[in-house]
């Protein structure tokens, strides 16, 4: 039987999707000139009808103590451990076998992405022992929400640079929805590196492009597979959402040394290198704006879809 603590913990993630269910509606409606009544029945399945969803499993993306009491972070920091334990042992194989068994299957069908964005409230990534337990949809909110904030200087990036890197930031993590789904975290979460000696000699066959690399595989791959047939997104948002949990195109560091650097930037496309810098610009706010808390940050929910419909055909897409 669920403890007080984790029956409350869900409770107040149901909360919270009711008074972000009401305020959407609202903000809607009011873009749409329409009343919320005639908004509610024409809008389709919303975020708390898709709960309901075959498969879906609502207690599924968050993890608790056997006594249902959250980890503690020194525990989740432990924890974190064993499940990049279970990412590091993917190899080509492995990623084969998710991708397969994940890219082609319609789970939700077609939805409103910001009814997909509100699910990610019922997930976090437990190998991210900063953000604890607050949630996916808080974090990518906290993410558009630095982006908003900031202020690019029209001199040094061009006039969509923005807009971009907002869309970038309330999508990128869409891919967690999967531990709803029952995928065991290690193969969901994570930051990932390049499986070992998958790379082609460059000097002898060229460069091979990020696109063609055998990535370790997590929610970044499957948000991508599933983005990637939408043609209003620009190429540096999908390099995004493929890529930005990618430890080597941070160039040399702890993790990545410089002659694994060395092979890796051989293999880029001009494409690539063109995008890598607005993905590690993404890539700062996504570090940078995490902040643990249970409270969804305020936002301006009409401008948030409004973004959506830009990119997206009346804001919706096949999942």
């Amino acid at each position: 039987m669920p403890s007080v603590e984790m029956t409350t913990d869900l409770d107040r993630r149901f909360q919270s999707l009711h008074v972000l269910d009401n305020l959407t509606i609202t903000a809607a409606a009011r873009r749409a000139g329409v009343s919320n009544k005639r908004l509610f029945a024409s809008r389709g399945p919303r975020a708390l009808d898709l709960l309901a969803t075959p498969g879906l499993n609502v207690s599924g993306g968050v993890k608790y103590n056997p006594d249902g009491s959250r980890w503690s972070p020194g525990a989740m920091a432990a924890k974190a451990g064993s499940i990049y334990a279970v990412h590091k042992r993917q190899d080509v194989g492995t990623r084969e076998k998710l991708q397969e068994k994940w890219s082609r299957k319609t789970l939700f069908g077609r939805v409103h992405v910001w009814d997909l964005m509100q699910l990610l409230h019922f997930t976090i990534d437990h190998s991210d022992h900063i953000l604890h337990y607050t949630s996916q949809l808080i974090h990518c909110l906290q993410v558009y929400n630095g982006i908003t904030r900031t202020s690019f200087d029209p001199n040094k990036y061009d006039a969509r640079y923005k807009r971009d890197m907002q869309i970038a930031a309330v999508i990128h993590d869409l891919g967690k929805l999967l531990t709803l789904f029952g995928e065991q975290d290690g193969n969901v979460d994570c930051m990932n590196r390049l499986i070992q000696h998958t790379l082609p000699n460059a000097n002898e066959s060229g460069a091979c492009g990020l696109a063609n690399m055998q990535i370790q595989w997590n929610h970044d791959e499957y948000g991508y597979q599933k983005l990637r047939r939408n043609l209003r997104l620009p190429r540096r948002v999908l390099a995004t959402v493929r890529t930005h949990s990618l430890r080597e195109i941070g160039g040399p560091s702890l993790r990545v040394f410089k002659w694994q650097w060395d092979e890796f930037s051989a293999h880029l496309t001009p494409e690539d290198k063109e995008d890598i810098p607005f993905v590690m610009h993404m890539r700062l706010f996504d570090q940078k704006t995490k902040r643990r808390t249970d409270v969804v940050p305020d936002v301006d929910i009409a401008e948030v879809l409004q973004l959506l419909e830009e990119y997206f055909e009346d804001g919706m897409l096949e999942w």
